[in-house]
């Protein structure tokens, strides 16, 4: 029994090696790291500065309160994101709004490879591989002015081959909040109440908690309005088409427990075309090392927004694909892909 707690031990260090890619130095370690890292490959392309901009399904795991001001069709994202050394994450969400209220749905996993386990006398007991699963439902509501939200989690971390799991509830609640249409504030508490129960220790890990805010605007490149008569009074009224092409901003400032100091994070997305859009996005400011830093690097990502238009199909889809620091592949570099479809 003994040795097995002690394979436990050394299973659970590998394993906050394998899901610390993304998350500082100071929160590698700690129970469910891979709920730091950023989820869908429009946001990771922005560097992870998310939180006030969350206008897609994967919104939900930014800001809950972000539901509400999506489409009042079914979205839905599917992200892959293959890393090596074996290692996977996976997400699928879904969200919609119905007239002031918005629902989500997600899943969201992490998964390792297969390595060889021994006991602490070195002898070979089995392969192990680990998988974590985050499931989440959420709803928020919003008026003309900003919106609220909450989700719960159910969290389940499995080392597969010895039988050897945990298990528990975790929540996230979020505002978003417009400005006069010229920014948008958002910020959000994750991961709350969340402490994983072993059934082969006698423990419990806590979860980090995280808190995100944020402020984003958009540019109008190609904003167009034209003036109509009113049909009661005939007093001219003035109309604004949307803008096809812009320049988005976003700053979010992130801490993660035991964190030292927040990590500023600064994205940006252009839009030339209609159908295209390119981004990026860096941390500005944070720790690195156990030293604060400006522009450590620690997060960085870049990428584009696909919008094909297809008739022959019933619903409209775009293709994100980003590049981000991935601190355990070899040029540090790893690949993300995601498609968003609207029904």
């Amino acid at each position: 029994m003994k040795s097995v707690r002690h394979l436990w031990l050394l299973a659970f260090l590998f394993l906050g090696c394998v899901t610390s890619a993304f998350s500082q130095a100071t929160s590698s370690g700690f129970a469910e790291s891979y709920l730091q890292r950023p989820v869908g490959a429009r946001a990771i392309g922005f560097g992870g500065a998310y939180t006030a901009v969350s206008n897609e399904p994967n919104g939900v795991f930014f800001n809950p309160a972000s539901s509400a001001f999506l489409a009042p069709r079914p979205q839905f994202s599917l992200m892959v994101s293959p890393m090596q050394f074996g290692r996977n994450q996976y997400a699928l969400s879904y969200g919609q709004s119905i007239e002031n209220w918005g629902i989500s749905g997600s899943v969201n996993s992490m998964q390792s490879a297969k390595f060889a386990a021994t006991n602490l006398s070195g002898d070979y007991i089995g392969d192990y591989s680990n998988e974590q699963y985050d499931l989440s439902v959420g709803g928020s509501w919003r008026n003309d002015l900003f919106s609220l939200g909450a989700s719960a989690k159910y969290l389940i971390n499995a080392l597969t081959g010895s039988g050897a799991s945990g298990k528990t509830f975790a929540f996230d609640f979020g505002a978003k909040v417009n400005f006069m249409d010229l920014f948008t504030f958002g910020a959000s508490i994750q991961n709350i109440g969340g402490r994983i129960d072993w059934n082969s220790v006698n423990g419990k890990d806590l979860i980090p908690f995280t808190i995100r805010a944020g402020v984003a605007t958009e540019i109008g490149i190609n904003q167009e309005e034209y003036v109509v008569r009113s049909t009661v009074r005939g007093e001219p009224e003035t109309v604004e088409l949307p803008a096809t092409q812009y320049v988005l901003v976003a700053l979010d400032a992130v801490y993660n427990q035991h964190d030292k100091v927040p990590t500023i994070l600064l994205g940006a997305e252009y839009s030339p075309l209609e159908l295209l859009a390119i981004r990026g996005g860096m941390s500005v400011y944070g720790e690195k090392f156990n030293l604060n830093k400006f522009m450590p690097m620690t997060q960085w990502g870049a990428g584009f927004t696909v919008k094909p238009v297809v008739s022959s199909l019933p619903f409209r889809f775009q293709v994100d694909y980003a590049i981000a620091a991935d601190d355990l592949a070899n040029g540090q570099i790893g690949h993300h892909l995601s498609l968003v479809m609207e029904f």
